[in-house]
């Protein structure tokens, strides 16, 4: 049998995991389970806004964004492979079209030089606590 590495690639719009304002205890805590939960699943978080600004990253992101190399930019569609990016912005599109979870499964996309297949969710959720009006 041939089994791949599948990864998979979580998208939030929106506010970090935490709140800034929360204390350091529960931010340690916060901290440690993500960091649990991304070396057994090998999963990659994401968190950005309406215009696909990164505010936030946990887990094995590295895995999955690049900074580009002459001009910093912080939009997550310029700092993917150029698959992984068409497919995000399908995702990222009809969840803020239907305002509920989109994915994307079985995305081929390289990454050094080594093929992988990438699973998507997309998750928007500030409509759901009323934080914006026109966003995510």
């Amino acid at each position: 049998m041939n089994f791949e590495n599948i990864s998979k690639l979580n998208v939030r719009a929106g506010t970090p995991l935490y709140s800034r304002s929360s204390n350091l205890l529960d931010k340690n805590y916060t901290n440690i389970i993500c960091e649990f939960l991304a070396d057994k699943y090998e999963y990659g978080a994401i968190f950005i806004d309406e215009n696909y600004e990164l505010i936030e990253a946990a887990g094995n992101y590295k895995d999955f964004i690049s900074l580009p190399a002459r001009r910093l930019h912080f939009n997550i569609l310029k700092m993917l492979p150029e698959e992984l990016s068409i497919a995000l912005g399908t995702t990222l599109r009809r969840a803020a079209k239907d305002n509920e979870k989109a994915t994307m499964l079985g995305i081929k996309a390289s990454y050094s030089g080594q093929i992988r297949t990438v699973n998507i969710d997309v998750k928007p959720f500030l409509k759901e606590i009323n934080i914006k009006e026109n966003s995510f």
